[in-house]
């Protein structure tokens, strides 16, 4: 009980560093933004391996109409449907 009120006296910030949980949430997420953000369009290159990967063979998903935008890029025009 004296844990509770202690807590409701906390402002927000107080109360997530109090909370051991909130660290690797917070670590992963700052992680997540700085890789995102350092990684810029060389991402461009790992879409295509993983598009003609997907697209080794064949099946109804990788066939499917709502590809169409996909095969019509530049980067795919090698890929065979």
């Amino acid at each position: 009980m004296v844990q509770i009120v202690k807590r409701q006296g906390y402002k927000l910030l107080n109360l997530w560093t109090t909370d051991k949980g909130t660290f690797p949430v917070v670590f992963c997420a700052s992680f997540a933004a700085v890789a995102a953000t350092a990684a810029g369009g060389s991402w461009s290159a790992w879409r295509q391996f993983r598009f003609r990967m997907a697209n080794l063979k064949r099946n109804p998903i990788n066939q499917s109409r709502q590809f169409d935008e996909l095969f019509a890029k530049e980067e795919n025009k090698g890929v065979q449907r």
